[in-house]
């Protein structure tokens, strides 16, 4: 088996990412002092598990392994100190399309397109930046997993690497107004202000580069649109899209819903897809689900995102999630998780 053939699964249909998406993880942990085989015997990695960079490692087993590297070597800021190894090539095939695009907006729209390439388990969505950013659009990541693990440094690592390759890519006409944490910060916060050079702002419900909407429309250097169209069409052939039934057509929706994952309503949800309500039910139903109860994940996941990667008050999280009261907010987690809101809290800390 060669390395590029190897894919290592902790359990059928596991949700896989390029070992690309590591790139600079074992050169970190020797520099802070760490044992590499270690951490990955403790992911459930083998030691050659990150040798070729085009294998396919586990998405959980990934983000267990960044967040055990930050834990173990008293780094909080792992994340964004990783993103410094990382460059286009790390995208594998789907650089060539981002550098051969002829706009800014362009090529986030393709790099949404093609996420799924390098790391299915992360979305990407350009949407304006809403009232509180006038003027700007947002480049939003969602993690699908389904359940959520804890991601603060996958987050903080997807948000850094973008943030360094927009600024390799569109040089020195990129600068983020903003950028938003799903999270409270793993390490001080003026660690990511300086690694940004912009505002931060935490524990919102989306991470996010916030950017003036008139560099969408810059024109990128050195393109060429042969070397686009091939490899464009080399990833249509060799890497059909994910998430074509149904049921996964709506949570991609309900994760790029300008309002959050779970405000999203059957309605919006229709309208986004092209189709009639009773038919978007219909489908959903032949697949053997509902969309009560897509919104019902959707709704847990961000419960728990809450819950465990940020310091909000329970109140409101309540009022983020759509309950009237905390007492719903409790019962519910009864139900989801088998647990209090605070005893889930107190448990992943």
């Amino acid at each position: 088996m060669t390395g590029s053939d190897r894919i290592f699964t902790l359990h059928d249909m596991e949700p896989l990412v390029r070992a690309a998406t590591l790139r600079g993880w074992a050169s970190l942990v020797l520099e802070l002092g760490g044992d590499p085989d270690a951490l990955l015997a403790a992911a459930r990695l083998p030691g050659y598990a990150l040798e070729d960079e085009d294998a396919l490692v586990p998405a959980r087993a990934a983000m267990h392994l960044l967040e055990a590297s930050a834990v173990d070597l008293r780094c909080p800021d792992f994340g964004l100190r990783m993103a410094h190894a990382q460059d286009p090539t790390a995208l594998g095939p789907l650089a060539l399309v981002l550098q051969n695009t002829p706009t800014v907006r362009e090529m986030i729209q393709a790099a949404a397109r093609y996420l799924f390439v390098h790391s299915p388990s992360l979305t990407l969505a350009l949407i304006p930046a809403g009232p509180e950013f006038p003027g700007h659009v947002a480049m939003r990541f969602d993690m699908v997993l389904d359940p959520r693990p804890p991601a603060r440094q996958a987050m903080d690592l997807g948000l850094a690497t973008a943030h360094r390759l927009l600024g390799l890519v569109v040089r020195s006409g990129y600068r983020p107004r903003a950028v938003l944490l799903p999270h409270s910060p793993a390490a001080p916060l003026s660690c990511y202000v300086r690694f940004f050079g912009a505002e931060v702002r935490p524990e919102r419900a989306h991470g996010a580069l916030i950017i003036d909407e008139h560099l969408m429309d810059v024109p990128l250097q050195d393109v060429d649109e042969t070397i686009r169209r091939i490899a464009t069409s080399y990833l249509d052939t060799n890497y059909p899209a994910p998430g074509s039934s149904t049921a996964g057509l709506v949570r991609t929706a309900m994760a790029r819903t300008a309002g959050g994952r779970a405000g999203a309503s059957l309605e919006q949800v229709a309208k986004m897809l092209a189709l009639h309500p009773r038919t978007l039910q219909r489908r959903l139903a032949e697949e053997g689900t509902g969309f009560d109860h897509l919104r019902d994940e959707a709704l847990r996941d961000l419960a728990h995102q809450y819950l465990t990667e940020s310091s909000l008050s329970m109140s409101h999280v309540a009022l983020a999630l759509g309950f009237s009261e905390q007492s719903a907010l409790t019962r519910a987690c009864r139900r989801w998780f088998g647990r209090t809101p605070t005893a889930l809290r107190r448990g992943n800390r």
